[in-house]
């Protein structure tokens, strides 16, 4: 906020959402003539599968990360979709870019944001299709029984044991607790991204589980120490303008 305080470019709220949909930096805003439209529910699970279940000791390959992209491109295919996921920064903005670049070329983030469009809320399980999220279960059994109630239910709440969640990509609320996240989408971030995905097409890369990640995008000490005076000083320089 501060940084958009300084640039005269930005006049207004659209402005600013420009400026932070191009940047990767997460934020909430609906054009004014969308605010009386009612949000529209994309689907809804009561616990999250994303990709599907996989059975015990599943290692992912190529041929399913192909099948990932298939399915993420499906999703963004839908432009709501597209620009609610952009607004979330991050790693599913990153994603999500990649996405739209490999099937439109040039992504317009003026034109996305202008687009009138409906009303969305994205659910966990798009958000885990984007990240590319597998659930693997430690026995055959609650496999097969998680598949059949998936397929019957669309949700698998019945299945006895707890799974374990495998992605190609950190999950989203992972990467905002990690010292990757630095409020926007920096030329480090992008540099650990092309490194990543470059073996994962090399076959070097595959999923990992949730506590991998956490531990890969492990906060460090320093990291936090700049994000937290980060926000104490930001914070001091908005109550200054208040009192002027």
């Amino acid at each position: 906020l501060v940084q958009l305080l300084r640039d005269s470019e930005v006049t207004s709220l659209f402005d600013a959402a420009l400026s932070f949909i191009s940047k990767g930096i997460a934020f909430d805003w609906v054009p004014s003539e969308e605010i009386a439209k009612p949000v529209f529910y994309l689907s809804a699970s009561e616990k999250a599968f994303g990709l599907g279940s996989r059975p015990p000791n599943f290692q992912a390959t190529y041929v399913d990360y192909k099948g990932y992209k298939d399915q993420r491109k499906k999703l963004l295919s839908d432009a709501a979709i597209v620009r609610e996921a952009l607004k979330l920064g991050g790693i599913v903005w990153r994603l999500t870019v990649e996405a739209y670049r490999e099937e439109h070329g040039a992504i317009n983030f003026k034109e996305i944001l202008e687009t009138p469009l409906e009303r969305i809320t994205l659910t966990a399980r798009d958000l885990e299709i984007i990240v590319g999220l597998y659930v693997v279960w430690s026995s055959k059994f609650s496999f097969f029984k998680s598949m059949f109630e998936v397929n019957i239910n669309n949700t698998y709440q019945d299945t006895p044991g707890v799974p374990s969640h495998y992605s190609w990509w950190p999950q989203s609320h992972t990467w905002v607790a990690s010292s990757a996240n630095v409020l926007y989408w920096s030329r480090g971030n992008e540099e650990w991204f092309q490194k990543r995905m470059s073996g994962i097409q090399n076959g070097v890369f595959s999923c990992k589980d949730a506590s991998t990640w956490r531990n890969d995008l492990k906060l460090q000490n320093r990291t936090k120490k700049l994000l937290d005076n980060n926000d104490k000083y930001s914070a001091l320089c908005l109550d200054a303008l208040d009192n002027v």
